[in-house]
């Protein structure tokens, strides 16, 4: 793609430089006029819209959930719990692949971390769903929280400490059946 430029009284041929150069968009005439269709605009008949009842405690088990207040809201089509899911076309716990994961969405009443789904409120409109969400007003038995991924232990790893010329020790002695002296850090001078 060749273009011919004018710099000043001489031409100048251009070949596929376009760093610089405005880019024509297709769609953005469009886009500025407000013409242009997106996904959120197409509503085919019969679409329905989903709405996620979260989890408001870190840990814990679901104890209740309003499910018939729900289901009578107007729009509201279905709301789906643990208790009438459809099943898994795999077990949860299964790992036929190292790339898997475990999937455990309404699989039961556990709660375990904050944010997690407990239910599906299914509705003819978003905002419909969205207020059945809300109606299920969800009661929990709260456990404390797993705040540590080694429990009470802490992890202080073992002191190493280098000084000048350390790693000329290391390095003279590799062929020894000497190890390096791993003093206290208390003990080692400070190094500039």
């Amino acid at each position: 793609m060749a273009e011919i430029l004018q710099a000043g009284a001489v031409l100048q041929r251009r070949h596929g430089a376009n760093i610089g150069q405005p880019l024509t968009r297709r769609d953005g005439l469009l886009k500025v006029t407000g013409q242009a269709r997106y996904a959120a605009d197409n509503h085919p008949p019969g679409m329905l819209h989903a709405v996620l009842a979260v989890s408001t405690i870190a840990r814990g088990r679901v104890t209740f959930l309003d499910v018939t207040t729900a289901r009578a809201h107007p729009g509201v089509v279905e709301v789906m719990t643990p208790a009438n899911r459809p099943p898994l076309a795999l077990d949860p716990d299964a790992k036929l692949d190292p790339f898997m994961f475990r999937l455990d969405l309404l699989q039961n009443d556990r709660v375990r971390y904050a944010g997690q789904p407990i239910a599906v409120v299914i509705a003819e409109t978003l905002e419909a769903a969205t207020e059945g969400a809300v109606l299920l007003a969800p009661r929990y038995e709260a456990e404390p929280p797993r705040i540590g991924l080694d429990g009470n232990d802490n992890f202080i790893p073992p002191a190493r400490h280098a000084t000048r010329g350390s790693s000329r020790r290391c390095r003279s002695r590799a062929g020894s059946s000497e190890t390096p002296d791993r003093g206290d850090l208390r003990d080692t001078p400070a190094v500039p």
